[in-house]
């Protein structure tokens, strides 16, 4: 690939996504205003995929600092998505754990975000429906084996 096509791709992956991060985030504000943020459901997300963690742990996997994670846990806590644990042999080492009320909260956002994204996509065509699917497959793919890489 040369120099240009390698910079339009670079170009393309970011604006993708943060095309696709406003398209959702502006639906999800709409038909939620009071309710918890998108990165609120992406805190627990990480803790229904990778269980208890650290807050340092939880920001590392979604590129958050350690101070802007705070008021995000405080809320979870407050309304009951998440509780703190501690470790019984080292009472200071706390973890952050998802709740019965944390993962109900999960399943109807996940259902809300489809509704959202169908929405978003209802007046494409079958084919580029189609399309678009097989070319995110294959990015996933793509990504997946980027992050496994030495």
């Amino acid at each position: 690939m040369n120099k240009e096509s390698w910079n339009n791709l670079v170009i393309d992956l970011l604006t993708t996504h943060t095309l696709l991060l406003k398209l959702v985030r502006d639906g999800w504000h709409q038909n939620n205003p009071a309710a918890f943020s998108i990165l609120h459901y992406q805190v627990l997300g990480v803790l229904l995929r990778f269980g208890p963690l650290w807050v340092s742990e939880i920001g590392k996997r979604l590129n958050v600092s350690k101070p802007n994670m705070t008021p995000l846990i405080e809320r979870l806590v407050q309304e009951g998505m998440v509780i703190r644990t501690s470790e019984p042999k080292d009472r200071r080492v706390i973890k952050i754990a998802i709740t019965r009320e944390g993962k109900n909260l999960m399943e109807s956002g996940r259902k809300l975000l489809q509704e959202e994204m169908e929405k978003v996509f209802k007046d494409f065509k079958s084919e580029e429906m189609e399309e678009l699917a097989k070319t995110l497959a294959t990015l996933k793919t793509l990504m997946v084996k980027a992050l496994t890489q030495d």
